[in-house]
């Protein structure tokens, strides 16, 4: 059975396969006040403004024109039978300023789920507030639930999103991880929302369906194609996630110095929010450590993240303060809602500190004088000119090999002179030491 708020009859209540109605209830009051015709509807205004259990037991959202509000409370008079119904009194009553307990849905322990245009709250049976949570943002409009886990689906109208939330903890709903995916185009809303947790999909999936409905595709004026204007029932379904763990592709390091090293790795998260973080140690603590990880340095400390795309993101990392000359093991383990993986153990050894080294721990050390006085020193490859080939050194340049000492204090390379009037006229071979 199902059940259509419409007038003159506020309900009417068809069999499964459409034929009816087999009953109607629920008298309109449009002017009147709550306190003054409780058993009648006095108007609510958007949709999705009735639930009703597996007993047949319905709920339906009023409010007056003082904007009193509550859910009403039908009932089948015969148990089971369902071709007529009474009123059965109300629930989460309050006045303006108060939460109204539009959109109401159960779950199949008889939970009421409300959503207002901020607030999603969960109330038990008799009506006592169990959970709640806000949308900063506000606008929603539509609101369902999984009846097998209490977790609430809304969709806003200020993002154009559905969102889902985790089941109540502490008397609060908190965002799912990854719960927020695109749901229509801007210029249409998500008025209404169902889910199905009997229905399976494929490996990887968890079962369970949730549908959506909106009123149209785009206005009846504007740019919409013709086919599209005035179409209605626009239908949405969403299948649960993906639950597929991240991929470390592959490892490397690169920048190896003495004393750091520079940590690499290839990571697809597969599509869910992804953290990694790289775990080191010393090849000799390791093996002390029967070969695992206990006590390895990590790092970045407490991860970082990569999010949540379908494709390889480099996860990159320097890690200082190392031994000279030693050789170290690492690993990097990628982790997601949906689980974790980890790269092959790997290695590395650091540098020796190098001999002589400068003072000022430059990378290079000049060789030619500073004051060149007008001379230059022929490039590796002097045919590169840099302005045509007339230009210096250009394509009659020729340049003598370049050599360095044995003990790596001298070097020969080719130049023009110097000093003026010294030396040879035109290019020349020239020795420079680090004595002189």
């Amino acid at each position: 059975m199902f059940f259509e708020s419409e007038t003159p009859k506020v309900v009417r209540v068809y069999k499964a396969d459409g034929t009816g109605p087999i009953a109607e209830f629920g008298e309109p009051d449009l002017n009147g006040l709550i306190a003054t015709s409780p058993t009648k509807f006095h108007g609510a205004s958007g949709t999705a403004n009735i639930a009703v259990n597996s007993d047949g037991v319905v709920y339906l959202y009023d409010e007056d024109k003082n904007f009193e509000h509550r859910l009403m409370i039908f009932k089948p008079k015969t148990p089971g039978v369902f071709t007529e119904y009474e009123y059965g009194g109300e629930i989460l009553g309050g006045p303006l300023g108060t939460h109204g307990p539009r959109r109401p849905v159960l779950d199949d322990a008889s939970n009421i789920y409300t959503a207002s245009a901020e607030f999603v709250e969960k109330y038990s049976p008799t009506g006592t507030k169990l959970c709640e949570f806000k949308e900063a943002k506000g606008g929603i409009i539509a609101m369902t639930v999984n009846p097998a886990t209490g977790e609430p689906f809304y969709y806003s109208s200020k993002d154009h999103n559905l969102h889902q939330l985790e089941a109540c903890s502490g008397g609060k709903f908190a965002p799912a991880a990854d719960g927020e995916f695109s749901a229509v185009p801007p210029r249409s809303n998500i008025e209404a929302m169902t889910f199905n947790p009997e229905l399976e999909w494929d490996a990887g999936r968890e079962g369970g369906t949730l549908y959506a409905g909106a009123p149209e595709p785009c206005p009846p004026i504007g740019s919409c194609p013709p086919e599209a204007v005035g179409q209605s029932a626009l239908g949405y379904i969403f299948a649960q996630p993906l639950e597929l763990e991240p991929i470390v592709e592959s490892e490397s390091v690169s920048k190896v110095r003495p004393t750091s090293a520079t940590l690499n790795a290839m990571v697809n998260p597969q599509g869910a929010t992804t953290t990694y973080a790289f775990q080191y140690m010393t090849r000799a603590a390791y093996e002390e450590e029967g070969e695992t990880f206990a006590g390895a340095l990590e790092a970045p400390i407490g991860g970082a993240g990569l999010g949540a795309g379908q494709e390889g993101v480099l996860a990159s990392v320097t890690v200082s303060g190392l031994a000279p000359n030693t050789e170290y093991v690492y690993k990097v383990t990628a982790t997601s809602i949906n689980g974790s993986d980890e790269g092959p153990v790997q290695s590395f050894r650091t540098f020796a500190p190098a001999a002589g080294t400068l003072v000022d721990e430059r990378a290079y050390e000049l060789v030619s004088p500073v004051q060149k006085n007008g001379g230059e020193v022929i490039p590796a490859n002097p045919e590169q000119a840099s302005c045509g080939s007339e230009c210096k050194p250009g394509l009659a340049g020729n340049r003598f090999p370049a050599l360095v000492g044995p003990g790596g204090d001298s070097v020969s390379y080719q130049s023009s002179p110097f000093i003026f009037n010294e030396g040879a006229l035109e290019y020349d071979q020239q020795v420079s030491t680090r004595t002189g």
